[in-house]
């Protein structure tokens, strides 16, 4: 599409881990294309390669086969510096465990994420937008697991990384909390023009998506426009 401008790349990319004397594999020839300011849901059974291919994605794993770029560059070859600034200035993360600093307040949790950027989003107000307004002060070990999930969610968003990378960010949420953090995710790439992957098995939230890719066996088994998708205040799930 003219003046589309595409930010994630794979071509004929597998990934094959070795345990012992036996091959898995993954991910197997994915092609893939990814275009700026896209809200892309990623649906599939346990085990069937959607972990791996944001693992890809956000340099946190190398392919065996193919190449991955992001915004241009293929990040297959960066060394292991490459990478780490690759990861600091174009991706930001949201892993299925929190991964939070437990030493650390909340606010000091996405504290430490913005202060890896030029200009980060306001802490503040995203603590708010993520229902966390007054709790910035508390510890890890004084909130409750959604509210671990929100500072995570907070904590990747306040670098405003052109890539967003969610894995499950709805796992440990309510359904209100849900749907705000949705909304939250969804407003990135209409205002900011981010471009968001969420991999979920909650087929409800591919209602709000742009695209829906779906993978089997660690396989892309399709990969679908939604023509119509839905404000995210209206998933149900």
């Amino acid at each position: 599409m003219p003046g589309v401008e595409s930010v994630i790349e794979l071509d004929g990319v597998g990934k094959t881990y070795r345990t012992g004397s036996t091959e898995v594999h993954a991910l197997v020839d994915a092609n893939l294309t990814i275009d700026r300011g896209e809200f892309v849901v990623i649906l599939g059974p346990s085990g069937c390669g959607k972990s791996t291919l944001m693992n890809l994605i956000g340099g946190l794993d190398r392919p065996t086969t193919g190449t991955v770029k992001v915004g241009g560059r293929d990040i297959s070859k960066l060394d292991e510096r490459g990478l780490t600034r690759f990861r600091r200035e174009t991706v930001g993360f949201i892993f299925q465990f929190f991964n939070l600093v437990n030493t650390l307040t909340a606010y000091e949790n996405v504290q430490l994420a913005a202060e890896l950027v030029h200009h980060p989003m306001d802490i503040d107000a995203l603590l708010e937008a993520v229902g966390l307004a007054g709790r910035g002060s508390h510890f890890p070990s004084e909130l409750s697991g959604g509210e671990q999930q929100r500072v995570a969610i907070a904590r990747a968003l306040v670098k405003g990384a052109p890539v967003m990378l969610c894995d499950e960010p709805t796992g440990e949420l309510d359904e209100e909390t849900g749907r705000r953090v949705l909304s939250l995710l969804h407003q990135t790439t209409h205002d900011r023009g981010q471009t968001v992957l969420v991999v979920t098995h909650n087929a409800a939230i591919a209602a709000m998506a742009d695209r829906i890719i779906r993978l089997r066996s660690g396989r892309i088994l399709t990969d679908e426009r939604n023509e119509h998708p839905v404000d995210p205040e209206e998933v149900r799930w």
